[in-house]
């Protein structure tokens, strides 16, 4: 008769929360908000005469850097599992108030000037890695590619409406000065934190990203000369973003 005792069950090990969360959630809505940190970029400009030249584009344009000042972000994704380390879905970003402070070079070198410009959206694609470093948080890397619009409001509005009525005072001048939505690509790149929070999972995420779109686009024809004038934002702002996953 064998005296021994009984061998003790295994040791299961302890569950990892984020482990989890990673494995066991395939679909995964994210709400964000958070705030520009940084930006900066230039207003590249284009001017085309055709018809009976004037010479309306015969001077150099005037250069034309700008300090990114929007204040707030908002951001959602819908996120799907692919694997517990990769997710790919689509995301939107909306900063509620563009703002513009315009430094010009060149012949009128020390002008500055401010703008505010509506609401800016962007829609993209996401892909987004996580990898757990504890039991509930891990570390994401992630990607953005889609579009980015500018709605015109605010002091752009004004300016739009300001050329339509000076052409409207010009005898004989035809105008198309577009309002928009402007489109334009987006770019964007980040990494954070994830800490998973029992029902919800926490986020801290740091994000670059670039845009590009139309600012200005107007067509004037008087007494057989077409002037077109195309103004383009291009840049780049740093943001950070808090937020929570479902």
């Amino acid at each position: 008769m064998d005296s021994n005792p009984p061998s003790p069950p295994p040791a299961v090990a302890a569950a990892k929360p984020l482990e989890q969360r990673l494995a066991t959630h395939s679909i995964i809505p994210v709400f964000k908000l958070g705030f520009v940190t940084s930006g900066s970029g230039q207003i590249d400009s284009e001017c085309n005469e055709s018809g009976t030249p004037v010479g309306s584009c015969s001077g150099s344009s005037p250069g034309i850097d700008y300090d990114d000042e929007a204040s707030f972000v908002l951001g959602a994704d819908l996120l799907f599992r692919v694997s517990p380390r990769l997710r790919l879905g689509v995301g939107s970003l909306v900063v509620p108030d563009p703002k513009y402070k315009l430094t010009y070079t060149g012949q009128l070198s020390g002008f500055t000037q401010e703008i505010e410009s509506g609401l800016e959206a962007s829609l993209f694609g996401v892909v987004e890695g996580a990898f757990p470093v504890g039991p509930s948080v891990g570390l994401t890397v992630r990607g953005q590619l889609g579009l980015t619009a500018l709605f015109v409001g605010n002091d752009h509005g004004d300016l739009i409406d300001d050329s339509r009525e000076g052409c409207r005072n010009t005898p004989g001048a035809a105008c198309d000065t577009n309002e928009g939505p402007f489109f334009g690509p987006h770019v964007g790149l980040g990494f954070g934190l994830l800490v998973d929070a029992g029902s919800v999972a926490f986020r801290a995420e740091l994000l670059g990203q670039a845009v590009r779109y139309p600012f200005w686009r107007s067509k004037t024809t008087s007494g057989g000369t077409t002037l077109e004038l195309k103004n383009d934002v291009a840049g780049t702002r740093s943001m950070i973003l808090l937020g929570l996953e479902l």
